[in-house]
């Protein structure tokens, strides 16, 4: 018998509440470990100063998709999440993350422009990028 086989026979015989509560737990515990970041770096939650970059994180993009920005200049940018699912806003390289910005929440990041142009992405999203482009 394959080892799916008898886990299958395990898990069928064990009484209903018991597999209700394992199917929630592991659930619980999917959701929590796609749904969260913790923030770093000089950010904080609400909106930013009225001379901030704006970005908005809808349907799984971040609008704009490119900044064109100069280097060595400190800047803050403000993320107004507009989707429905939980985004962050995080640039590795700098060690810069949001945190979790849930639907219809701001944060906001600042930071100094590095010289060279980098990425910034929601870790929950992998293909949910943008570009920093160094003037």
């Amino acid at each position: 018998m394959k080892i799916l086989d008898k886990a299958r026979g395990a898990f069928g015989r064990a009484p209903t509440g018991i597999r209700i509560l394992a199917v929630a737990g592991v659930a619980l515990v999917g959701l929590t470990a796609c749904s969260s970041s913790e923030p770093s770096g000089d950010v904080a939650r609400g909106s930013a100063p009225a001379d901030s970059i704006r970005i908005v994180a809808l349907d799984q993009s971040f609008d704009p998709g490119t900044l064109d920005l100069k280097a060595g200049e400190e800047v803050t940018v403000e993320v107004t999440n507009d989707d429905d699912m939980a985004h962050d806003f995080a640039i590795d390289s700098l060690e810069l993350n949001t945190g979790t910005i849930g639907a219809g929440e701001v944060a906001n990041a600042t930071f100094t422009v590095p010289d060279e142009g980098v990425e910034y992405v929601c870790t929950f999203h992998p293909d949910m990028t943008g570009r920093i482009k160094v003037k």
